[in-house]
């Protein structure tokens, strides 16, 4: 063994201990630990600093301790990777600093570096391996809550601590927000969690076969309920159904429930699906073709229209319509007719009546005066 070799060999212990304390004094991670943690953390650095000083005298392959598994545990333990990185600085370091101080030639230093590394990389992976595992135990964890929660199988202090591992307030104001996925998945709403995070909102989402379902908290948010489709619906190629407001998680269930049969109703009917996928383009098109009402009283505009619906419901007879109205058929016939003036479409032309027909269901899908 060189006399450089020797002299940092009788050194092992001291330089393990001035690692030891660098690292407790720079990497806050560190300092905090106790008991079991604390010793097994001496024990790591002291059996580093005895493998970095053997692979200065010898190329041959040595026993490289088990990073791996301290990895592994320092996920498991909640120390953050960037302190374990920085810990692993210190190492370098304060090895270095001994090398340069006790003339260490270059071909040892750098078999001492190749050795570390090792370590390094291998701590890494079983770091990575370990966080990847909480990482799918946690999401199996939310995952079972929030189905429990729409299920309305939490109550008490159950349901308060599935609000805290789901990070959403226990208490506060809620929507159930649903939508069709088109394919098994695949998800029907892009960004949404992120969408709303912007907003304000804190929400949850559970990606099932059928439906992608979310529960949002607007406590602080300053989206309304009534705004949430509209939010949401650029990040989605089919209709959102949003619950009314609650402010009980344990109305959960119910909610779901509502959203569930909004959707079933949307996919009966593909008007409804195509006015609720884009309320406020199709908003638009409603007032392009109603924009001569709009002078009209409210009462009388109400009228034309409620009158218009009736005949298209009555599949275009004046007298079912009359009969459904309690008025004469002339009266109907007239009321069509100012209908035709003030839009300046025709009942008679098929594209003018399409025109007039989706204009009339976006008005009342949508409830506009």
């Amino acid at each position: 063994m060189s006399e450089a070799g020797q002299e940092l060999a009788h050194a092992t212990e001291e330089i393990a201990d001035t690692v030891i304390g660098r690292i407790r004094a720079s990497v806050p991670a560190y300092r905090a630990l106790a008991g079991s943690g604390a010793e097994e953390f001496r024990q790591s650095i002291r059996s580093h600093v005895r493998f970095a000083l053997a692979a200065l005298e010898s190329a041959a392959v040595l026993d490289v301790p088990d990073t791996r598994e301290e990895g592994r545990r320092s996920a498991e333990g909640g120390i953050p990777f960037a302190a374990v990185l920085a810990a692993c600085q210190v190492v370098a370091d304060c090895l270095w600093e001994r090398l340069s101080a006790a003339g260490t030639p270059l071909p040892s230093a750098a078999r001492m570096w190749t050795g570390l590394q090792t370590c390094v990389r291998q701590l890494a992976l079983g770091y990575q391996e370990e966080s990847l595992h909480q990482a799918r135990a946690d999401e199996q964890r939310r995952t079972a809550l929030l189905d429990a929660l729409l299920a309305g199988r939490l109550d008490g202090e159950d349901l308060s601590q599935a609000a805290d591992v789901l990070r959403i307030p226990a208490r506060g104001t809620y929507a159930v927000i649903a939508a069709q996925v088109p394919a098994i998945g695949r998800n029907a709403l892009l960004r949404a969690e992120t969408t709303l995070q912007a907003s304000g909102a804190a929400s949850v989402w559970r990606l099932g076969p059928d439906l992608e379902v979310g529960v949002a908290c607007l406590s602080i948010s300053h989206v309304q309920p009534g705004e949430l489709a509209e939010l949401l619906h650029g990040h989605c190629a089919g209709p959102v159904a949003v619950s009314p407001a609650y402010h009980d998680l344990r109305e959960s269930a119910a909610a779901l429930r509502l959203v569930t049969e909004d959707l079933r109703r949307a996919s009966a009917d593909p008007l409804a699906a195509a006015i609720a996928a884009a309320p406020d383009v199709l908003a638009r098109v409603a007032e392009v073709v109603f924009a001569e009402l709009a002078g009209l009283p409210v009462a009388e505009r109400a009228l034309l229209l409620d009158t218009f619906g009736a005949w298209l419901a009555c599949h275009g007879s004046v007298v079912d319509t009359a009969g459904s109205l309690n008025c004469h058929p002339n009266t109907v016939w007239s009321r069509l007719r100012k209908l035709e003036e003030r839009t300046g479409r025709s009942l008679t032309d098929p594209r003018q009546l399409a025109e007039l027909s989706l204009a009339y269901r976006i008005t009342r899908e949508n409830q506009f005066p």
